[in-house]
């Protein structure tokens, strides 16, 4: 979904029988400034990489990208249904994600062909929508684990040491005789890191239910859809605590890349090349849908922070 201040930009993967696959169909969402060439965003740009990715990866399977223009005023529109949808998630963040989400589940945007004609206005039939609920909490993902790592006293001291003592050619600052494989980062992972990542992962497993997963359940039923987490699989998430630490951040990389680094490498395993690099952005940053709010509401006391209670 593409969010304009007159939308957010989806990409759906709609699943066919059959060995090769059917059509494939996703939605990703994008708030601009207007206008054709403000129908971009940070989510819409990573949507196209990744349908390449899916393309070259998958030949045998049509895929298809269902890019969303709407305006951010649509959510103000719906608003106050989506603040009883929302029921006890009534932040003003919590609106920017449900926003995009019900815009986006509606599967109702413009399909561009390979072979560069005009877009074709769709509506995906897509009954079943899957999600990525689940990754963050599992494999490390938020930029809040990997400080969790760093900020323990044992594995600040040797990362600071590890960059300090790194040269230009060694971008993790790490070699093979005394911070571990090439390659991977420049933190020598002590106990006192580890514990602490764990706590932080064991923090967020155990309250995504309240913060995130019903609040996309309710929000794609309103839309007649129904929501699937495949990471939240019983053997995904007993694979993720069978993790090392060490295996899912990487503070060497940088923040927005360092986290999830064992999903990116099995990416990188599928020819999932571009996927693999991708930066996280939350989905009411990458669709632009949360500045554009803030920019509707700017005469509302000089607009609104993610964290305010809904007033609609």
């Amino acid at each position: 979904v593409c969010f304009t201040s007159a939308g957010r930009a989806a990409a759906a993967a709609e699943g066919g029988s059959g060995r090769g696959g059917g059509p494939g169909a996703a939605s990703k969402g994008c708030a601009a400034g207007g206008g054709a060439a403000g129908r971009s965003s940070p989510d819409r740009e990573s949507a196209r990489a990744c349908l390449a990715d899916l393309r070259r990866a998958c030949p045998g399977r049509e895929w298809r990208l269902i890019e969303v223009d709407r305006p951010a005023s649509d959510v103000l529109v719906v608003g106050s249904h989506l603040q009883r949808v929302l029921c006890t998630n009534d932040s003003v963040m919590d609106l920017s994600i449900a926003g995009a989400l019900w815009l986006a589940s509606h599967g109702a945007g413009w399909l561009r062909s390979e072979d560069g004609a005009a877009p074709l206005a769709v509506r995906s039939q897509c009954r079943v929508l899957l999600s990525g609920q689940g990754a963050d909490e599992l494999f490390a993902g938020y930029s809040r684990h990997r400080t969790a790592a760093l900020r323990s006293a044992e594995g600040e001291t040797a990362f600071a040491a590890a960059a300090a003592a790194a040269g230009p050619a060694q971008a993790h600052g790490a070699d093979a005789a005394s911070h571990g494989p090439p390659g991977t980062d420049g933190l020598i992972w002590g106990e006192a890191a580890r514990q602490r990542l764990r706590a932080v992962l064991c923090e967020d497993q155990a309250r995504i239910w309240r913060r995130n997963l019903g609040r996309d359940d309710r929000v794609i039923a309103d839309c007649g859809k129904e929501l699937r987490a495949p990471f939240l699989d019983r053997r995904v998430v007993a694979a993720a605590g069978r993790q090392r630490p060490e295996d899912l951040v990487r503070p060497g990389e940088g923040r927005g890349v360092a986290e999830k680094a064992v999903l990116r490498d099995a990416a990188k395993s599928l020819g999932l090349a571009s996927s693999a690099v991708l930066a996280k952005r939350a989905v009411q940053f990458g669709s632009r849908l949360a500045k554009q709010l803030n920019q509707a509401t700017a005469g509302k006391a000089g607009g609104v922070k993610g964290g305010d209670r809904l007033r609609l």
